[in-house]
């Protein structure tokens, strides 16, 4: 996946998010279905997966859709309903100190130490014979966390229409109209093609695929003939990816944020941005983090071309659509001032730099979400039980954020258009639930980065990252065991590995214990991210 970047380490974030796995082909539809397990496979909990399947003849109705013999009148109709909830509770395990305060007596938000996650999900499912679908789907979310002091640090309550939508079917032509997701790409975790779905940075690279992935407002049209398939899209609004700018560990600029600029910063944010004292000073930073103001004039299209057979699966994709996080450009007379002060900056030498700026008429600072286009390819074949998969992804005039050290942050980066090409490639060993393995290398690099600079938490203008996921399940036994890892491949590797098991011998239940667990040096994604080391419990439940 592709994350468009408020900075290079956002885009890797999002890049980073797992997701199911994905040729091109639909993949039928979620509800938890059972089909194809193998004999003697421990019972699991009935999940929902997010409909991630693309529109596609494969979309057959159920037995129950058909008529009686007795009764061939009858109405072809059939209504699946499933609901899913889960309680999970994170422990900070490396608790760090929290920012000096703003100003003296200013109250001072540590890191989480201790949060709470809440969901619920449930959707239903009616289809009309074989020509039509509709699927009406809902989730809340409930953040909340304290940090060492018991202070709440996030407090989060979120309801959403989900992937809301109708199919209609025929011959040749299905069309897809609502909320959906759109998986492009055929990389199972790194593919640079995966550019159209908005992203959910605000719990960390390493969180759930359920906490990551956002659909997206959408019209799709597939139009297939024999072995070939072409697919249309457009988004009549252009979606952007949802980020924390002060509140939680992995806000831009929470306590755990990369640098001690971004962290003196978010402090002064977090506590005097409502101070009318400092307000209107404060207010160009704060609005990085509101959402862009779009309307239909930030429509997007793109479309994806799909030649399946036998033996080989290509693709190609385009579209013209945005950067899907802000890109932050802040005035060269106030980043100067956060260099020179670092964190010993004073909110008082912001609100006078701030003024300057305004009395000059220039802008503090901007965040822009620039159109741009995506083009990109991909092939897959596979030789039971392995799989080979290459993407090729090229993003003319993409954002790269420029520092002149490894040690700058954000928010003493120059944003500029740069042409990126990404590829990766993948490799998957498929055994059904019982064992599944999936490692993947990735390789991005930027055109055009000038002698002296280097790209943000880039290792100089490229980044390569080794990717593998590995599910484990023993016959008999209702116990499954999962590892994520990644690993920013240079002289000093950034590393994130998250290990879980799963206990599912109930049908409607399944508990979870997993680690998060990061290191590397602190101009890597990765190490950026070492003061969020964690052990979490889940308890899931679906019906």
């Amino acid at each position: 996946m592709a994350g468009r970047g408020i900075a290079a380490g956002l885009a890797l974030a999002a890049v980073l998010a797992p997701v199911p796995a994905n040729s091109g082909a639909p993949a039928g539809d979620s509800a938890g279905d059972s089909a194809g397990e193998p004999d003697g496979a421990p019972p699991g909990p009935i999940v929902i997966d997010d409909d991630f399947a693309d529109v596609g003849p494969a979309v057959a109705p159920a037995p129950a859709d058909e008529a009686p013999a007795d009764d061939p009148g009858a109405h072809r109709a059939q209504v699946e309903v499933r609901a899913e909830a889960f309680a999970r509770a994170i422990v900070d395990v490396v608790q760090d100190p929290a920012p000096p305060a703003a100003e003296p007596g200013a109250p001072v938000a540590g890191e989480d130490v201790l949060a709470f996650r809440w969901h619920g999900r449930g959707e239903g499912v009616r289809r009309l014979g074989g020509r039509a679908k509709v699927k009406v789907a809902v989730r809340f979310d409930a953040d909340a966390a304290f940090d060492a002091d018991a202070r709440a640090s996030t407090e989060r309550y979120e309801a959403h229409v989900w992937d809301t939508y109708v199919d209609l079917y025929s011959r040749w032509l299905d069309l897809r109209v609502g909320n959906q997701f759109i998986a492009w790409g055929t990389a199972d975790l790194l593919s640079p093609n995966d550019v159209v779905d908005a992203r959910d940075l605000r719990r960390g690279f390493l969180a759930h695929p359920e906490d990551v992935r956002w659909p997206v407002f959408a019209a799709t049209a597939a139009v297939h003939r024999g072995a070939a398939e072409a697919q249309l899209v457009y988004l009549p609004v252009a979606p952007a990816h949802r980020f924390e700018l002060v509140d939680g560990d992995y806000a831009l600029l929470g306590p755990n944020a990369p640098t001690a600029v971004e962290r003196r910063v978010g402090a002064i944010v977090a506590a005097l941005a409502d101070d009318p004292r400092f307000a209107p000073a404060l207010q160009p930073i704060v609005a990085i983090g509101d959402p862009p103001d779009r309307g239909v004039g930030s429509g997007e299209v793109g479309g994806r071309l799909a030649v399946t057979t036998a033996a080989v699966d290509a693709y190609a994709f385009a579209l013209w659509g945005h950067e899907r996080s802000p890109r932050i450009d802040v005035a060269g007379d106030l980043r100067a001032l956060f260099a020179d002060a670092g964190d010993a900056l004073a909110v008082d030498a912001v609100a006078a730099r701030v003024q300057q700026l305004a009395e000059r008429g220039e802008a503090a600072v901007t965040a822009s979400y620039p159109r741009r286009w995506h083009l990109g390819a991909a092939v897959a074949t596979r030789v039971d039980p392995i799989g080979v998969k290459v993407d090729v992804g090229y993003d003319p005039g993409a954002t790269a954020l420029l520092v002149s050290s490894p040690a700058d942050g954000l928010l003493l980066a120059t944003p500029r258009a740069r042409d990126r090409i990404a590829g990766t490639v993948s490799i998957d060993y498929d055994r059904g639930e019982e064992l599944s393995a999936v490692f993947e290398l990735s390789h991005a690099r930027v055109l055009g980065v000038p002698a002296g600079a280097r790209v943000f938490q880039f290792d100089g203008a490229h980044q390569t990252v080794a990717a593998t996921q590995l599910r484990w399940a023993p016959r008999g036994v209702p116990v499954r065991f999962e590892l994520l890892a990644f690993a920013e491949l240079r002289d000093e590797p950034g590393y994130a590995v998250r290990p879980a098991v799963e206990l599912s011998g109930h049908d409607h239940i399944a508990v979870e214990v997993a680690a998060l667990v990061y290191g590397g040096p602190p101009d890597t994604l990765a190490g950026t991210q070492a003061r969020n080391d964690a052990v979490s419990l889940t308890v899931r439940y679906g019906w």
